[in-house]
């Protein structure tokens, strides 16, 4: 999911954000380096406004200054750029927001576990196996609009082999397509098998319970 926690505030406004829209984008201007670091520092900002209830988080002084903001002006954009769950920041709603998300994440696992299809959880995301991503993201929507009633918008980053998870992998043609000798690397390690010892276990699970 794409900034989930804004999502569902808007969602609990009855509105749909449009899929094109960075909601971590305040209308900030400058380098593309800037901008960058910039949507980092307001992710981090936002996210952590919505779970503090006492409404006293800031960013460190560093922070502020790569910004080139006040904590004051910080806040007044974002306030300003998101009027209408404004009024969500500093409550300390996050937990609650976490809830529903895992509704959706619960929801999304049993529609798979159903055609026999295990897929993992991380946080709002998850891992399928590839044959399945378009599927996955399709019930991920599902889900999202069955709880909650309204679209929202998911994204995929593609083919992760489980060193990946670790360290960035080389790329070919511009960063889309993993490097062949990384993938064979990988593909002869008989280390990297994290994926297969979770369906092993999953597999013991299904026969005892069967």
């Amino acid at each position: 999911f794409s900034a989930i926690s804004l999502r569902l505030l808007y969602a609990k406004e009855g509105v749909a954000v449009p899929d094109n829209r960075d909601l971590y984008d305040i209308g900030l201007k400058g380098s593309k380096a800037y901008l960058e670091r910039a949507r980092e520092l307001i992710k981090k900002f936002i996210n952590a406004i919505i779970n503090d209830k006492k409404g006293i988080f800031r960013l460190d002084k560093s922070e502020l200054k790569e910004l080139k903001l006040t904590h004051k002006e910080l806040k007044s954009k974002i306030n300003n750029h998101h009027q209408t769950i404004s009024k969500y920041f500093g409550t300390g709603i996050g937990l609650s927001l976490m809830y529903t998300d895992s509704v959706i994440a619960e929801d999304v696992m049993l529609s798979f576990l159903r055609e026999g299809i295990i897929i993992l959880p991380i946080h709002d995301s998850f891992i399928v196996r590839c044959g399945y991503e378009l599927s996955l993201k399709a019930q991920m929507k599902v889900s999202f609009k069955k709880v909650v009633k309204t679209v929202t918008k998911v994204k995929a980053i593609g083919p992760l082999l489980p060193e990946h998870f670790y360290s960035k992998p080389k790329t070919e043609s511009g960063g889309k397509i993993i490097a062949g000798e990384d993938t064979w690397d990988l593909l002869v390690d008989d280390k990297s098998s994290i994926c297969d010892g979770y369906l092993s276990s999953w597999h013991s699970w299904k026969r005892m319970s069967s």
